[in-house]
């Protein structure tokens, strides 16, 4: 499968993401970028947690976050999440609730994108849906 490239301009092209055709649907994608070096700094993807774990799996965001939080957080450093179809196009991916929270927690809001084809746009909605582990965690929970 040919993947479509990330509307950035990327000087380094360290990007290393393997896409499943039988799983793109479900991973997403985050890539930490440097804009004022135009440099990949990581990339890496949501994956699912063991049953013994309160959420069902561990978001890109969270990965991104956690990542970016082994840099100086006040870098250039933007994060993009992102999806692929099983043509290899570009899908845009929303932060959940539960992902927008954390952001805005810790004051990442305006450097959190995804890619809509090839326009880049904010990750984060206005009324933002809970994704589905969560929904399932709290039907276990009642």
């Amino acid at each position: 499968m040919i993947l479509q490239e990330l509307p950035l301009q990327i000087k380094n092209k360290k990007i290393n993401i393997y896409v499943n055709e039988k799983t793109c649907d479900v991973a997403v994608y985050y890539l930490l970028y440097d804009r004022k070096k135009k440099y990949v700094i990581n990339t890496g993807e949501s994956h699912s947690l063991s049953k013994n774990s309160n959420y069902a799996s561990i978001h890109a965001e969270q990965l991104a976050i956690k990542e970016l939080s082994k840099y100086n957080l006040n870098k250039n450093y933007d994060i993009y999440i992102f999806k692929y179809n099983r043509s290899g196009n570009l899908k845009m991916k929303y932060c959940c609730e539960r992902c927008t929270n954390l952001i805005k927690k810790i004051n990442l809001e305006k450097r959190i994108f995804t890619c809509n084809n090839s326009k880049i746009e904010s990750a984060l909605k206005e009324n933002p849906i809970k994704s589905v582990g969560d929904i399932i965690n709290l039907s276990k929970i009642k």
